[in-house]
């Protein structure tokens, strides 16, 4: 069985009871679907490259970007408050590494990362799918990967990613900062 692959991001930002931090959580949590929950994308898929932070897809800011135009997902800012950790401990490494290559301004932007959740009509969405049942195996399948990585820290998820998929890191900038 296979599923969209916009269906794929609206279940696994609604899954839970918290929106999902930050885009590199989000390449990362659609990377381990397919890789550890063999989740099928039914239409053309992630196709993830090596890149800078790791497995990458460009497709996927296509497909956020479509969702929140169709009224599915909005993106809220997160919290900067010290208390954040998680929210921090990843903005810290991706900022860290943009200051020591001489990248103020992509530094601070670093610190105003985006979460994403769903809007009534995407839970909407889900609910009628979920009621489906071909779609209500790989919807519970998601959530697990979600549920499984949400307690993650950023870089904790992102060791796991460079260390149980070593192939997709030759090409990262922060392998160093990672380990």
């Amino acid at each position: 069985m296979a599923i969209a692959r916009k269906t794929m991001l609206l279940a696994l930002v609604g899954a839970g009871d918290t929106p999902v931090e930050g885009i590199t959580r989000l390449q990362k949590y659609c990377f381990l679907a397919e890789r550890e929950e063999g989740i099928e994308v039914s239409d053309e898929d992630f196709d993830f490259t090596k890149y800078h932070f790791g497995p990458y897809s460009p497709k996927l800011y296509d497909d956020l970007e479509a969702l929140e135009n169709y009224g599915l997902i909005e993106t809220v800012s997160t919290s900067r408050r010290a208390d954040a950790v998680e929210a921090l401990e990843g903005k810290q490494l991706t900022a860290d590494f943009l200051l020591d290559r001489g990248d103020q301004s992509e530094a601070d932007a670093a610190y105003q990362e985006k979460a994403y959740r769903l809007t009534k009509t995407g839970q909407e969405f889900i609910e009628k799918l979920e009621g489906q049942g071909n779609s209500r195996e790989e919807i519970a399948r998601l959530r697990k990967i979600k549920s499984r990585f949400s307690t993650y820290s950023l870089r904790d998820l992102i060791r796991y990613v460079y260390t149980k998929y070593p192939q997709m890191t030759t090409e990262s900038e922060i392998r160093g900062f990672v380990f």
